[in-house]
C-alpha cells in the first residue's frame, strides 16, 4: 500500500508540473505575439491595386488594413506611392508609440482644406499635418465616417463591397489595435 501510495504522490508531482511548464509556455507564447512590434507592408494585389497589411514578427496577415485604388491624385501619387507612404507612416507612428498599437485611433478631419484620414494618439484627436495618413477623394470626402466605417466593416469581413449599417451616431475613431487584432484572429497566412 506504501509502494502505491508513493507511485500516486510521485503521478501527482509529475502531473502538477507539467501543467505548470504547459501554462508557463502558453503565457510565453501569448507574452511573445503582444511584444512583437508590429510594423505595415505594401503589397500589390493586382496590376492597380495595393494593400496595406499588418506584419507581426514574420508573420504578414492576409487581411488588409487598408486598399489603395484611386487614381485621383495623379501621377505623383499613385495606388502604390499612397500605399508605400501610409505604410510606412503607420508603422513609424507605431515606433514612436513604444511599438505599441494601444491607444492609436484612426479618425478624419480637415487638413488644408483637405478632408484626410489620420491617426491620433492623445488630446486633442484631431488630425493635423504631422498625423495625417491619406487624403480622401473627392467621393469619399463627403462622408468620411461612412470611410471609417467602411474600413472598420472591412477588416471585419475580408469583403471589398460589404454595405454599412449606421444605426446611431457616426463613427469618428477606430482602434488600429482592434483592426490588427482582428486581421490576426482572421489570418490564414500569406
Amino acid at each position: 500500500m506504501t509502494m502505491s501510495l508513493k507511485k500516486d504522490r510521485l503521478a501527482l508531482k509529475v502531473l502538477s508540473i507539467f501543467l505548470l511548464l504547459s501554462a508557463a509556455s502558453a503565457c510565453t507564447q501569448q507574452t511573445v505575439s503582444q511584444d512583437l512590434s508590429t510594423v505595415f507592408k505594401c503589397v500589390q494585389q493586382q496590376e492597380n491595386s495595393w494593400a496595406t497589411f499588418a506584419q507581426r514578427g514574420d508573420t504578414l496577415y492576409d487581411v488588409p488594413i487598408l486598399t489603395w485604388k484611386t487614381k485621383e491624385f495623379g501621377s505623383e501619387w499613385t495606388p502604390e506611392e499612397r500605399c508605400h507612404h501610409v505604410s510606412e507612416k503607420l508603422t513609424n507612428t507605431v515606433e514612436d508609440n513604444e511599438g505599441r498599437l494601444k491607444g492609436l485611433l484612426l479618425t478624419y478631419g480637415l487638413v488644408n482644406n483637405s478632408t484626410v484620414i489620420c491617426v491620433v494618439s492623445k488630446n486633442p484627436k484631431k488630425c493635423d499635418s504631422q498625423n495625417l495618413l491619406f487624403t480622401l477623394n473627392q467621393e469619399n470626402a463627403k462622408n468620411p465616417s461612412l470611410i471609417l466605417a467602411k474600413i472598420d466593416n472591412y477588416s471585419r469581413t475580408k469583403a471589398a463591397g460589404s454595405t454599412i449599417s449606421e444605426s446611431g451616431g457616426a463613427i469618428q475613431f477606430i482602434s488600429l489595435e482592434a483592426l490588427v487584432n482582428r486581421a490576426e484572429d482572421l489570418n490564414g497566412g500569406l
